[in-house]
């Protein structure tokens, strides 16, 4: 007895498209005139402000905590700040954008970037379209910490 595949194709017999010329099918591709992709332009630089809180204490002493400061446009950040009543006690062990660390070796003090700091000027690079930038903090302190931060930098967007 022969199995279902041939029992099938018995029935079906020989495809016959009758007297069509589909032609070379590499030269129709191009007579297609298929649309390509084309990202649209940015053609708009703005200087923004972008926040970050999201109201979750560190316990005090070695707790840690990870603030994830989303964006919606593509987004370069040239200052990071933290509130100056807030840093000491707070370092921070990580800063993250896609795939790039940016804090080496051990944790930094916080007041190393806070708003009266010569030094909270920044050349990170540039979150994308729906990106994210992840800062790991440590409490250093004997009182619980909510972390603020803030971004100040170039943000870029169609017209």
């Amino acid at each position: 007895m022969p199995n279902v595949y041939d029992q099938l194709m018995g029935r079906v017999g020989d495809v016959d498209i009758g007297d069509i010329d589909i032609g070379d099918p590499t030269e129709m591709v191009d007579k297609l005139a298929a649309k390509m992709y084309t990202e649209r332009p940015f053609t708009r630089e703005d200087e923004v402000d972008v926040g970050g809180y999201d109201g979750v204490a560190i316990a005090a002493l070695g707790g840690t905590h990870t603030l994830q400061v989303q964006v919606d446009n593509p987004f370069k950040p040239v200052a990071f700040i933290v509130p100056s009543w807030q840093a000491p006690g707070l370092q921070i062990s990580n800063i993250k954008i896609a795939s790039v660390n940016l804090v080496e070796g051990q944790p930094v003090p916080a007041d190393l970037f806070t708003e009266v700091s010569t030094q909270n000027g920044v050349s990170y690079p540039t979150i994308q379209t729906s990106g994210r930038i992840l800062i790991d903090f440590i409490n250093r302190s004997a009182a619980a910490i909510t972390p603020n931060v803030a971004l100040k930098g170039r943000r870029i967007r169609g017209a």
